[in-house]
C-alpha cells in the first residue's frame, strides 16, 4: 500500500467533472455521510482517480487528509491498520484508489464504514472493479455507501469537461476521460478491444470468481463472457434476450449500406457478388471482432437477467422507453404495453467497431470489385447510418437523465399499420402538469431539409399521440447545424446546443427559450443526392388497408398517408 503526497497531485488545469459536487457535499455533510462511506462507482478511464486527486487537494490546505493506492498484496486488515494510524494523526478525509484490488474486500468490507466512518472520518474509496462494489453492499455494505457514478459521461459533461463542442467528438470518444494522452487514449479499434475486455469482460469474470456466493454466470468462461460483450457491442441496440447471448450474430452493420445504396444504377451490379456473399461477410467479420466464439454453456433465463442487471449495474447498458402504436383494420389504433429498448451506453466502444468496418471494407475481397470511389461511398454510408443511431440514442438517454421524471416522460413511439411498420418519431417529451408534449427528429446530418419532418405531418400519427400526450408545444429536428425556424414552423436545431441547454435548465420550456435562434423563415429543400436520402428515415412508409369501413371510423382515425 503506497501512500501519495497530496501536494504533488497536478490537477490545476484540468476541469472538474458534475459528481465532484456529489463528493463535497458527502465531505461537508454530517447526518448523510455519519456511518457511510463515498464510492466512487465506474469503468476505468471515467475519473475516477483524478476526481479524487481534484477533491483531496481542496481539501488539504484546510483539512487534514491522506491518499493511499491499494495493491494487489493488500488487505482489509492493512487497510484497518492504516485507518488507525491515521485516525491518530487527527486525518480527517482519506482516499483509498484501487480498493478492490484488496483481496478480501467483497468479504470485510464492513469495517470501513462500522468503524471508522462513525468517528468523524470522511472515507473516499474507488476501484477498477467496480462490480466488486456491487457483490459488496449487497452483504458487507449494504446501505453503508453513497454511491456516485462516473461511467456515464452525458455529452454536456463531455462538452464542459474537456472543452469541446461537437456530438461527433463525443461519438469517438465518449465515456472516456483521456483525450489527448495518447499512452492511455482509445485511438483505434484495438486499443478498444483491450479496453473492452480489461475495463468489461475482466471486470465482471473476476467478480464473478471473487463473490463467494451462488452466481448465475459462473459457469460461464472468460472467452464467453467477452464473446457475448462483444455481441452486444456490434448489435449496439435492441433487445437483451437468451437467443442472442446463445446464437451466432445473423447479421452485422456492415451489410446496411447496401440497402441504401442497391437502387442506384452506379451500384447495383456491383452490389450483388456482396449480398450473395452477406452470410460468409458476417461470418468473417464477427470473427475479426471476437464475436463468434461458441456459447458452449447453455445460456438460462435466470443468466440473461443476471448479465443484463450485472452490466446495468456497471453502467454499460442504458434503456429508453418504447411506445408501440398499432393500427389494424379490424381494431383501429390500440396501444402496447410499456417496453424498453436497450443500448451500450459508451459511445467510443461502438465507434471503434464502426472503424473496424470500414476497415474491412477497404481490405476484404467482397468488395474487390468496388472501384475507389465506390468504396468511399459505401464507408460513408456505413458511417451515416451507425452514427445516426448513435446519436439518436445519446440525445434519447441524455434527455431522460436530465428532464427530472416527476414531471417529464420521454420516450420513442413507433407506429405499426396492418403488421409493418409505418413511421416513428424519435422522442417524445411529455409534460405529465401541464398535459403537452414535444416531437423531435434526430439526425446525424448537417443539411435540413423537408423530408425530415415527413412524421411531423402525418396527420394519423399526430391525433393517436395528441390523445395520449395532450397538445403539441413544438416540433423540432434536432441536427448539427444552425438554429432556425423553416416555412413549415418546425424548430431546427443544433443537437450539441439542445443538450446543453437541457442539462442546464433541466426544463423544457426553459431550455428551448434559451436557444438563440435564427429569426429569418427559411424554406427547405427537399432531399437531392444526399448520403442521408436513404438512411435519415429508415422506417418503411406503409398505407393502411382500407376497406368498408363506417365515416365515423375513418373520421377518428385521421388517415394521413
Amino acid at each position: 500500500m503506497e501512500p501519495r503526497n497530496i501536494d504533488s497531485f497536478d490537477v490545476n488545469n484540468k476541469n472538474e467533472r458534475f459528481a465532484i459536487q456529489q463528493m463535497k457535499q458527502f465531505i461537508e455533510s454530517k447526518d448523510e455521510s455519519y456511518g457511510k462511506i463515498l464510492v466512487l462507482y465506474g469503468l476505468r478511464r471515467t475519473g475516477k482517480t483524478t476526481m479524487m486527486e481534484q477533491t483531496a487537494k481542496f481539501y488539504n490546505s484546510f483539512k487534514n487528509c491522506a491518499f493511499y493506492e491499494i495493491s494487489n498484496d493488500d488487505s482489509i486488515n492493512d487497510i484497518k491498520n492504516i485507518l488507525i494510524q491515521e485516525k491518530n494523526k487527527g486525518t480527517e478525509i482519506i482516499c483509498f484508489d484501487e480498493i478492490t484490488k484488496a483481496k478480501d474486500f467483497i468479504t470485510n468490507s464492513a469495517v470501513l464504514p462500522d468503524i471508522f466512518a462513525k468517528e468523524n472520518m470522511k472515507i473516499i474509496v474507488a476501484g477498477t472493479d467496480s462490480l466488486g462494489f456491487v457483490l459488496a453492499e449487497r452483504t458487507e455494505l449494504f446501505d453503508r455507501t453513497v454511491r456516485v457514478n462516473t461511467t456515464h459521461i452525458s455529452y454536456a459533461e463531455h462538452s464542459k469537461v474537456l472543452n469541446v463542442n461537437d456530438i461527433d467528438d463525443y461519438i469517438m470518444y465518449g465515456g472516456l476521460m483521456h483525450k489527448g494522452l495518447s499512452d492511455l487514449q482509445i485511438s483505434d479499434y484495438d486499443s478498444a478491444k483491450r479496453y473492452l475486455n480489461s475495463a468489461v469482460a475482466e471486470n465482471i469474470a473476476y467478480s464473478i470468481k471473487s463473490d463467494p456466493h451462488d452466481n448465475q454466470l459462473k459457469q460461464l468462461s472468460f472467452n464467453e463472457v467477452r464473446t457475448i460483450i462483444e455481441k452486444l457491442v456490434e448489435l449496439y441496440s435492441g433487445s437483451f434476450n437468451k437467443e442472442v447471448m446463445q446464437k451466432e450474430i445473423e447479421k452485422v452493420s456492415i451489410n446496411e449500406p447496401v440497402k441504401g445504396l442497391y437502387e442506384s444504377e452506379d451500384f447495383k451490379d456491383a452490389l450483388e457478388p456482396i449480398l450473395l456473399n452477406s452470410k460468409d461477410i458476417t461470418k468473417d467479420f464477427t470473427s475479426i471482432i471476437n464475436a463468434d466464439s461458441l456459447i458452449r454453456t447453455e445460456i438460462t433465463e435466470d443468466m440473461v437477467k443476471c448479465f443484463e442487471q450485472y452490466l446495468a449495474e456497471m453502467d454499460l447498458l442504458s434503456s429508453i422507453n418504447k411506445k408501440d402504436f398499432r393500427y389494424t383494420d379490424a381494431f383501429g389504433w390500440t396501444e402496447l404495453p410499456n417496453d424498453k429498448e436497450i443500448y451500450i451506453i459508451q459511445p467510443a466502444i461502438k465507434y471503434f467497431h464502426l472503424e473496424k468496418g470500414k476497415e474491412f471494407i477497404e481490405n476484404e475481397v467482397y468488395y474487390n470489385q468496388l472501384t475507389g470511389n465506390q468504396k468511399e461511398k459505401f464507408k460513408e454510408k456505413l458511417d451515416e447510418y451507425i452514427k445516426g443511431e448513435m446519436v439518436e440514442q445519446i440525445v434519447v438517454f441524455d434527455t431522460s437523465k436530465d428532464l427530472p421524471s416527476s414531471q417529464y416522460y420521454v420516450c420513442k413511439p413507433v407506429f405499426t399499420v396492418n403488421g409493418k411498420k409505418a413511421g416513428e418519431y424519435d422522442m417524445l417529451v411529455y409534460d405529465r402538469q401541464d398535459n403537452k408534449h414535444w416531437l423531435f427528429e434526430i439526425k446525424h446530418t448537417k443539411n435540413p431539409c423537408i423530408e425530415q419532418e415527413k412524421h411531423f405531418s402525418n396527420e394519423s400519427f399526430r391525433a393517436v399521440i395528441e390523445e395520449k400526450y395532450g397538445t403539441c408545444v413544438a416540433k423540432c429536428v434536432l441536427y448539427r447545424g444552425e438554429n432556425f425556424i423553416s416555412n413549415t414552423d418546425a424548430q431546427y436545431i443544433n443537437i450539441s446546443d439542445f443538450l446543453i441547454s437541457i442539462n442546464t435548465n433541466k426544463n423544457m420550456d426553459f431550455a428551448l427559450k434559451d436557444i438563440k435562434m435564427l429569426q429569418e423563415e427559411k424554406k427547405l429543400p427537399e432531399f437531392k443526392n444526399d448520403i442521408n436520402k436513404n438512411i435519415a428515415d429508415k422506417t418503411e412508409e406503409v398505407k393502411p388497408t382500407r376497406q368498408k369501413r363506417t365515416k365515423k371510423r375513418d373520421d377518428d382515425i385521421g388517415y394521413g398517408y
